[in-house]
């Protein structure tokens, strides 16, 4: 296997020992956890060839040390982040600005439409004025008769005197508001340009700055439904439409005081919304002065600007009224909050103010957003890890705890550089695990590795802080990266270092989980299917490693009892990386590999490992169907074969 280093092929010298790391899910998994010093150089090395000595007197890795394997860095990762958040902004606004100017030219001709039709549907709440004309010549006529006896009389008239029909209040009331709907239509959508317009303004800011202020932006208008409002005004076209087919089906004449009432709350309820969204910046940012980080209102228009400098004038006019000392004393920030929405010179002005009150709110929402929606690519995963690396330790760790749905927190007591340096590989790691469901990760060898490295780095780590790790962390442990995957290429130096740690945890007789029981086999069955090792690295190789599981499981203890749990860690390593791969690839496993796998089954202290495990076997290994073509092919004894499971 390669090794990355050529000085991995001398001896040396070894680390004085790192004491132990306590942190979340320490007690159960404390792959991170070291106790006092025992070195596996502690071993007898007297009769091992050199080849191999490096495994077994292998210098720590350290946090804060420079990385082994560092995650590629092209450019500088905030102005990559900021490009690729332009090119999302972009996307969306033109698709949403596209959207609106179709529904504003359909809007447009379909009122044009309703209003026509609108025109003449009036006429059926009117009376008719021939009708009029003629009941009044009727009328006149029988008088000219009566006075004149010799004359016929006319015969009585037939038409009848005019009123309003339900048809005709019902048609109109469809009509007009079909209409108020399409021009409510247009309206609101003009608003919503207007605010996409604020929402995409840029200042002149340095890339940090600009995705914190975006994102209070981007949370504005999605707290305040503008996205859900322009999903909206196709609905609200369409409902228009269908009251129009409605009303031209039930078509009548006249003009009705019951018309003007249905369509004056329309009409109101569209003049309120305007209003509303007029104003409710203004107040919005009044408020945000007396309770800071609340979500920002993203209804920016002229019209709200105007109301807002009128708003903003207030304290201005208190502070020539009210110009006491005490006053001052008692509500100087918020004062000063508003004098600075007074001094604003427009939207954007309001919105950097409020990121500077908000004290650095918005970057980790920033951070945690980007993860949520650019992490597909290696080339983003990348960018936005860098960016991880480079802000402040709080800021890393709360957008950690956002994207896991925990609460933010606060300042960080301990500030040691050795503190910040653990703390900081720590969520960095954090990052590429919850980073698990991503394809990036299994296309990227260079991210695998860096996630390895920070593993076995934190595996070495002193303890600092561990309340404030715990604090921090919340419920994260670490777990190892696809190492279920045989072809996973791992750095020779990288293994050197997680097998070094793994023997001290058995040497200290503590609890391995599966996860590390995984890495260990994962490294024997490389070990063992690499032709260039040599047969006597192989062998000292196999026998320390052989040894040192055979005495962690008598340290143990014999199941069934606490012990069962570690056992079974143990075999299900076994199995998922030795006993799988090997029945999965038996037609085409080399010869040599085979003769080596049989020489393991047949050591000794590996024999000790299965009788240890043997009275708890059915419970312990996890696929008897793999276990069992294993025990035939590689010589084991009969008793072991697991019957029906």
């Amino acid at each position: 296997m390669d090794s990355k280093k050529e000085s991995l092929d001398v001896p040396r010298e070894d680390a004085e020992g790192p004491s132990q790391l306590n942190f979340p899910g320490a007690n159960s998994h404390p792959r991170f956890s070291c106790g006092e010093k025992h070195s596996i150089t502690d071993m007898p090395d007297d009769s091992s060839p050199p080849s191999v000595l490096p495994w077994f007197n292998v210098k720590p890795w350290k946090c804060g040390d420079p990385f082994q394997y560092p995650v590629p860095k092209n450019g500088d990762p905030w102005e990559r982040s900021q490009n690729m958040v332009k090119d999302y902004d972009e996307n969306m606004c033109n698709a949403w600005n596209d959207e609106v100017q179709n529904l504003l030219i359909f809007a447009g001709l379909f009122s044009a439409i309703a209003t026509a039709f609108a025109i003449e549907s009036r006429k059926l709440l009117q009376e008719d004025p021939s009708s009029t004309s003629t009941l009044l010549l009727i009328h006149i006529a029988n008088q000219l008769a009566a006075s004149n006896s010799s004359s016929r009389p006319l015969p009585p008239s037939t038409v009848e005197p005019f009123s309003v029909t339900h048809q005709a209040i019902r048609v109109n009331a469809l009509i007009f508001v079909s209409v108020v709907l399409s021009l409510t239509t247009a309206l609101v959508g003009i608003l919503c340009m207007q605010w996409l317009r604020e929402f995409r303004r840029r200042g002149n800011m340095s890339p940090k700055e600009y995705l914190a202020l975006r994102q209070l932006k981007f949370e504005g208008l999605v707290k305040w439904k503008v996205p859900e409002m322009l999903s909206a005004l196709p609905v609200l076209l369409q409902v228009a439409l269908v009251l129009f087919l409605v009303g031209l089906v039930d078509f009548l004449q006249s003009i009705h005081p019951k018309l003007s009432i249905i369509v004056g709350v329309m009409v109101g309820l569209t003049v309120f919304f305007l209003l509303a969204t007029t104003t409710l910046p203004a107040f919005f940012n009044v408020y945000q002065c007396f309770r800071p980080g609340a979500t920002q209102c993203p209804y920016k228009s002229p019209q709200s600007w105007a109301f807002c400098k009128l708003v903003f004038i207030i304290p201005w006019i208190v502070e020539k009224i009210i110009n006491t000392q005490d006053w001052h004393a008692s509500a100087n920030v918020t004062f000063n909050n508003l004098q600075s929405l007074f001094s604003s010179k427009n939207w954007l002005a309001v919105d950097v103010g409020l990121r500077i009150r908000s004290r650095g709110a918005g970057l980790e929402h920033s951070l945690a957003w980007m993860t949520e929606t650019f992490t597909e690519t290696v080339e983003a995963v990348q960018v936005i890890y860098h960016c991880f690396q480079s802000v402040d330790l709080i800021v890393s760790w709360n957008a950690y705890r956002f994207l896991t749905d925990l609460e933010p927190v606060g300042r960080i007591g301990i500030r040691s550089k050795e503190h910040d340096e653990l703390q900081k590989e720590l969520v960095l790691l954090a990052f590429l695990q919850y980073l698990d469901y991503s394809s990036a990760l299994d296309q990227s060898s260079d991210l695998s590795q860096h996630r390895l490295e920070l593993h076995a780095r934190l595996m070495h780590a002193p303890y600092v802080g561990n309340a404030e790790t715990l604090y921090y962390a919340g419920s994260f442990v670490s777990t190892l990266p696809g190492m279920f995957v045989i072809d996973l290429k791992i750095h020779e130096d990288v293994q050197m270092q997680i097998f070094n740690r793994l023997l001290e945890l058995q040497r200290d007789s503590q609890v391995i989980d599966t996860t590390e029981w995984t890495i260990l086999w994962s490294i024997v069955y490389r070990l063992l299917d690499n032709s260039s090792v040599s047969p006597d690295t192989r062998k000292v190789f196999m026998d320390k490693c052989l040894e040192s599981m055979r005495n962690w499981m008598t340290s143990m203890g014999t199941p069934p009892n606490d012990a069962l749990a570690n056992f079974t860690s143990w075999a299900e390593g076994l199995c998922d990386q030795v006993v799988y791969p090997t029945w999965l690839n038996s037609d085409v496993l080399h010869p040599q590999l085979k003769q080596n796998l049989l020489e393991m089954t047949q050591h000794p202290d590996f024999l000790q490992c299965l009788d240890l495990l043997f009275p708890q076997f059915k419970i312990c290994i996890p696929y008897p169907f793999w276990w069992n073509i294993f025990v035939e092919d590689y010589g084991l004894d009969k008793r072991y074969l697991i019957l029906g499971k």
